[in-house]
């Protein structure tokens, strides 16, 4: 039923209808963008196969080459109608997305009118215990509680928005998908868009696959499963792992075997074992080798404001994927304080001693690898006094002490850069409030943190190969990115080609990794995908750049495997590869919040940086250019060996 047939003569004819169909409206949105997202990735295509053949039929026909000249007019022949047809899918996308916005946002107003209030803001809850639609995903859900929240006085002395987690929130693990995706499309007349036949993507990256290392149970949902059950793809450590070519380095035992990835957590960890046990289990990894440690003693009570414990859900997340990624390596989850000290519960979900942390790994050398998945706008919090500013600003270079004194001693510290997009929260009491120009978190933004952005990836869905990726952005979420207020540009940057993206500060991410669709093992999830199969109970669907970054931890503990001892700070191997042997992602862009961001674009780029690895050539470059840098670096007759 569309918005309109459910108004009577006196509107729309009961409120817990208003919000059946505005639940079903986001279903669809959430289809829709996907779609987008696919068919922008085909015409990108197209339109490199087309540059390409044309520019083969010109060298072609000043060589006298007319049979190469005939062969590529003839592709230019097949492919100019297909991207013509793709183009105007692409519109027609767009055109019935925007219709569906604007049917969002009037029954959004309709609804708080039945409800007596205000009407909801885009992204807030529409009623009570209720979350924006996402599919089975724990996408950032903007609503219920801010991504990252700011610093206020209540908080502990000079730490600038409590960071909260950079979370591929779980929003809705799985709501209300009983119903029919097709079914809901029908019923708001859009049935058409879901119908359009998307192009098969062939040839490319997607013809490269390597034999498996691990092999699931079938305890778990596939992607195969995620598409058939519930209309969207999802993925399973073996799918990252042939995407981003891991298995030839599994293969020669190039595990991250001999590396401590510490993940910076906080709250509860009552399941972690159990849960990372059946999720090892369920995917064929070796069993992982997880020890957790609590800096600040037990946690402090707590209640999350979207009534889940995001602070466990968060941490599963990054325990799982850490280890799915360097099965090898051992893992150490430091639970920091989350004690706001302010008397309420709610207050007490997100972490607020992430220095005190940092500092304590530090002191007691808890491993070569820090991943932190919090963060805060460097612009703080919207009510700060001229006190407060000097006080974050403080925070910040005992923070930037601390990052280097990490350097110094070979750690390498990554940290997401968000899931706002170009801008960030801008206040902990106001719900769904962001900064109303780019601003880009803390502590991503320090030179010494491997900055870590989010793409949307697309694999076969038969053999799991790589297809493409565009940066991640949805309407609940999108990749941190953009220049920081803080810190001038590094030295390592100033390598990069196009000089006018910096002007003169310190820009990030450095790297990219997907931000959605990651399978995970959590039983304190209250919703799951067990509502659409009752097989998958306790797993669910989870996005965000805090999955992508402890994914690239993973990555730095195979490469330091590789290498024999720590990369340490990695930015100046990295941009000395000058994106060899990664994924150049050049779509997209990092708008969000309606405030414009930056573009995705040839090399690098404010959106995703360098891109995501090709692991098993990108890791062994990464080696050689931190190892060539050292010899570069070492005093006349020393040795370089």
């Amino acid at each position: 039923m569309s918005d309109e047939q459910a108004q009577g003569a006196g509107g729309i004819v009961s409120e817990a209808e208003a919000a059946r169909q505005l639940l079903e409206l986001r279903q669809v949105i959430e289809r829709t963008g996907r779609e987008e997202g696919r068919v922008e990735l085909y015409v990108f295509q197209l339109e490199s196969q087309i540059a390409r053949y044309a520019d083969q039929a010109q060298v072609a026909q000043q060589a006298n080459l007319e049979s190469l000249v005939k062969t590529s007019q003839e592709r230019l022949a097949l492919l100019r109608p297909q991207l013509a047809s793709a183009q105007g899918q692409l519109a027609q996308i767009r055109a019935q997305k925007a219709e569906l916005t604007r049917r969002r946002d009037r029954l959004q107003a309709q609804l708080g009118t039945l409800r007596g209030g205000q009407p909801p803001q885009m992204g807030q809850q529409p009623w009570p215990g209720a979350q924006p639609f996402q599919g089975p995903v724990r996408a950032p859900e903007r609503g219920a509680d801010p991504l990252w929240q700011t610093w206020s006085p209540a908080s502990p002395p000079w730490e600038p928005l409590p960071p909260q987690p950079r979370r591929s929130r779980r929003g809705v693990w799985f709501a209300s998908l009983g119903i029919a995706l097709v079914v809901c499309a029908s019923l708001l007349g859009v049935a058409r868009l879901l119908l359009i036949p998307f192009p098969q993507i062939t040839g490319g990256q997607g013809a490269d696959t390597d034999p498996s290392v691990y092999s699931p149970s079938g305890a778990a949902p596939g992607n195969a499963d995620c598409i058939n059950d519930f209309g969207q793809s999802c993925y399973s450590p073996e799918d990252i792992q042939q995407a981003f070519r891991l298995n030839p380095l599994y293969s020669q035992g190039d595990t991250g075997k001999g590396q401590t990835i510490v993940l910076l957590g906080a709250g509860n960890t009552n399941n972690l074992h159990t849960d990372l046990q059946q999720f090892d289990q369920a995917w064929g990894l070796p069993a992982a080798d997880l020890t957790i440690t609590l800096s600040a003693g037990p946690p402090a009570p707590y209640t999350c404001a979207d009534g889940q414990d995001d602070l466990q859900q968060e941490s599963a997340l990054d325990v799982e994927w850490a280890h799915a990624i360097a099965p090898g390596a051992k893992l150490v989850l430091l639970i920091g304080s989350n004690n706001a000290d302010t008397g309420a519960s709610r207050d007490n979900c997100y972490i607020t001693g992430l220095e005190d942390a940092v500092r304590y790994a530090l002191n007691h050398q808890l491993g070569q690898i820090i991943s932190m998945s919090y963060g805060s706008s460097e612009l703080g919090d919207i009510s700060d006094t001229l006190s407060d500013k000097a006080g974050e600003r403080q925070y910040f270079q005992v923070g930037h002490t601390l990052f280097q004194q990490a350097a110094n001693q070979g750690i390498t510290v990554l940290a997401a850069t968000g899931d706002d997009g170009v801008t960030n929260p801008n206040s902990q009491t106001k719900v769904n409030s962001v900064w109303n120009r780019p601003n880009i978190s803390w502590p991503a933004s320090d030179p010494n943190v491997l900055a870590v952005g989010g793409t949307r990836l697309s694999i076969d869905p038969q053999s799991s190969a790589y297809v493409g990726e565009v940066a991640w952005n949805t309407d609940t979420g999108a990749t941190g990115g953009g220049l920081s207020t803080l810190y001038t540009e590094p030295i390592y940057q100033k390598s990069v080609p196009d000089q006018r993206l910096f002007s003169g500060m310190r820009g990030i991410p450095d790297v990219a990794f997907p931000a959605e669709g990651f399978l995970v093992y959590d039983v304190s999830a209250p919703d799951d995908l067990s509502q659409g199969n009752p097989q998958w109970k306790h797993w669910g669907i989870v996005g965000g750049t805090s999955a992508s970054t402890p994914c690239w931890a993973a990555l730095i503990a195979i490469a330091n495997q590789l290498r024999g001892k720590p990369l340490g700070l990695a930015q100046p191997a990295l941009y000395r590869l000058g994106g060899m042997d990664m994924h150049d992602i050049t779509l997209g862009t990092n708008t969000f919040g309606n405030v414009k961001g930056y573009q995705a674009q040839k090399g690098y780029d404010l959106v995703t940086g360098w891109g995501t690895p090709i692991a098993k050539d990108f890791l062994p470059a990464l080696v050689q250019a931190a190892n060539q840098l050292q010899q570069a670096e070492a005093p006349p007759g020393s040795s370089k060996a």
